[in-house]
Formats: structure tokens, sequence, C-alpha cells
């Protein structure tokens, strides 16, 4: 029980240099170091076993912790879509937005599976994406950007200063800009927003769309200003 307390507090560090004192505030996780982080899914656990056979069998008998709250053992969830619906959820109504993302999933594969049966070669068929959530995460792979830029001020100047971004960011990004052009619409907003999320999903898809050029513009932007590039590390 001393352990878990010890790692649950949070305490204050004064890091003492010789011109100035620095309090920084260090979390500790509940877990001690000694646990492992689990692998929920088993598909994970599967591809594991399969390319990493000896790093499975020390998982075996190795402490593990509990997994996250946000963890679904069923078949149809998927970490994506919960990350998309935490993005268009208002009010903490999760549920019925896990259902506008089950009638976005449904009319995305109506869509495509009318026009897939509407071309005639093989050739055009092959343009289509059957599967929803496949589409989807084309769709914003498609939108997510590689850089951003942020004002930086030098010299009573404010230049638009590229910088590097995560993976997490990027995805975040790509998200939030295919909401945002979805609910770029007159009101009523709730009535439209599922058919005008499944345009923008697959205008996204074949790279159009409002979410595809602000990334487009984004990156020029940052072309533009790559000689400010510099100013990050300053």
């Amino acid at each position: 029980m001393s352990i878990i307390l010890k790692h649950q507090s949070s305490i204050l560090i004064k890091c003492c240099t010789s011109r100035n004192c620095v309090k920084k505030q260090v979390r500790w996780t509940v877990w001690p170091s000694s646990y492992v982080k689990p692998i929920p899914r088993k598909e994970d656990q599967n591809l594991l076993i399969k390319e990493e056979p000896d790093k499975f069998k020390e998982f075996t008998f190795a402490p593990i912790r509990a997994a996250e709250n946000n963890i679904n053992g069923s078949l149809f969830f998927d970490p994506f879509l919960r990350r998309f619906t935490n993005i268009i959820m208002r009010k903490g109504k999760r549920d019925e937005y896990e259902d506008m993302m089950r009638d976005v999933m449904y009319l995305i594969k109506k869509k495509q599976l009318a026009e897939w049966r509407a071309a005639d070669t093989p050739e055009k068929r092959s343009k289509f994406e059957l599967d929803a959530l496949v589409l989807m995460k084309k769709a914003v792979d498609n939108v997510k950007p590689i850089v951003i830029t942020k004002p930086v001020q030098k010299g009573g100047v404010t230049y638009s200063v590229p910088f590097p971004i995560t993976s997490q960011l990027s995805e975040f990004l790509g998200m939030k800009w295919i909401n945002e052009a979805a609910h770029d619409h007159p009101v009523p907003w709730r009535a439209i927003h599922t058919p005008a999320l499944v345009r923008e999903f697959v205008f996204a898809f074949n790279n159009e769309g409002k979410a595809v050029k602000r990334k487009y513009d984004l990156h020029k932007l940052a072309e533009t200003n790559k000689a400010y590039a510099h100013y990050r590390w300053d």
C-alpha cells in the first residue's frame, strides 16, 4: 500500500542552479515501473505472438497494469472511432454521437455500394472503397498535416514559423478539420451534420473538399515561411 501511495503522490522538485531556483511538479503513475502496459486487443496480441514470440513470453508472467477505462472488448470497438466521436461530441452525449457515427458509416457504405454497382468496368469499380471504416481512416490520413505554423515575435515583427508536429496532433487536426468542414453549413446543424460528414469523408478520401484544401493551404504557408524556420530554436 505504501508503494501505491508513493506513486500516487505529486511532489515539487526544486532544481536549484547558480542563477535561480526552478520549481517543477512531477506526477507519478499509480503503477510501479516494473508493471507493463496491457495489450487489450486480441488482434494486437496475435500480432505480437506472430512477430515477437520472445517478447510475448516475457509478458506471460510479468505484472500487468489495469487497462484504461475507455477500452472495450467488443469486436465492433475501434480506437479511431472513439477518438473521432470525442471530437464531434457535445455536452457529453456520447450515446447520441456514437449512433451518429453508425449512421455515418451506414450512409458511406450505401453511397459507395450504389456507385460501385453503377460502374460498368472493373477499373472504375476499383476506385471505390466499400469498407466504411477503411474509407474514413484513409480520409483522415489524406487530411493530416505534417507541419503547422506558429506566430513568433522577433524585433517587433511577428513571423509565421513552421513547426513539425507529432502523429497524434496531426491526426487530431485531420479529424477536427473534417468535422469543421461538415459543420460549415447553415442551420439546423444537427439535422444535416450526418450527411455532411458522409460527404466530407468521401471528398477527403478522393483528396478533395474543404478539409484537404485547408491542409494544402497550411503546407503552402509553411513553405512560404520556411526561411524563418530557425526561429524555432531562438
